[in-house]
């Protein structure tokens, strides 16, 4: 995949290699139904324009006080406990 993408210019490579980390994290995976991101934190990585416009609902990326945190504890164990499950 490192060498496809590069191929244009292959002196920069390795500048390259975040932006292709990054798609192998999200894309989602044929055999679990999920990516990597989702099954090792419960919830998918936050999108360069997630972070221009700003999230729909912010408490659910920054829990501010403890009965958000539970919510936040639950909603996290209640998203991993199938993929766990799966695997």
């Amino acid at each position: 995949m490192i060498r496809a993408y590069a191929q244009s210019d292959r002196r920069a490579w390795d500048v390259k290699l975040p932006q292709l980390a990054f798609a192998l994290r999200t894309v989602i995976n044929d055999s679990t139904g999920e990516s990597p991101s989702f099954l090792m934190f419960g919830r998918e990585p936050r999108l360069p324009i997630d972070v221009l416009l700003g999230s729909i609902n912010p408490s659910d990326d920054h829990p501010v006080n403890d009965r958000d945190v539970r919510v936040y504890r639950d909603r996290l164990t209640a998203n991993l406990l199938p993929a766990f499950n799966f695997l």
